[in-house]
């Protein structure tokens, strides 16, 4: 996990500080490929961030293909996540915001591809 978590965050430093979105995705590739054979679950927050990283990347290279991918994984996740969560309301809730942020999300990237009905629709979602 220690490495999954060291790749994430050097492209979240390469993406945020240097500003270097194609660079910040070896790191974030790398912490992707990771996953399938780390102890992390696929309903867990460090799943979902690592995908929702990589997506913002893709974002700021205007890829929306990759973005939408990436973003569809990020909120399946954080779905899991809540159900996952069981009866700890405040750990729900805070997978609940962490999806809508990724919604918000998704909703830009479908706005940018000319999609304003599915973008409205996907911010009415809860």
């Amino acid at each position: 996990m220690a490495r999954i978590v060291a790749h994430d965050e050097y492209g979240v430093a390469l993406l945020a500080v240097a500003h270097k979105p194609k660079q910040s995705l070896e790191s974030f590739d790398s912490a992707v490929a990771l996953l399938p054979a780390s102890t992390i679950k696929p309903n867990s927050l460090q799943w979902g961030v690592v995908f929702w990283h990589r997506a913002t990347a893709y974002q700021q290279l205007q890829d929306w293909e990759r973005t939408a991918a990436d973003l569809r994984t990020a909120e399946n996740t954080f779905t899991a996540a809540i159900a996952a969560a069981g009866g700890d309301v405040t750990l729900a809730e805070h997978f609940r915001e962490l999806r809508q942020r990724v919604r918000k999300q998704q909703a830009d990237v479908l706005e940018h591809q000319g999609k304003h009905s599915e973008a409205q629709r996907l911010l009415a979602t809860q």
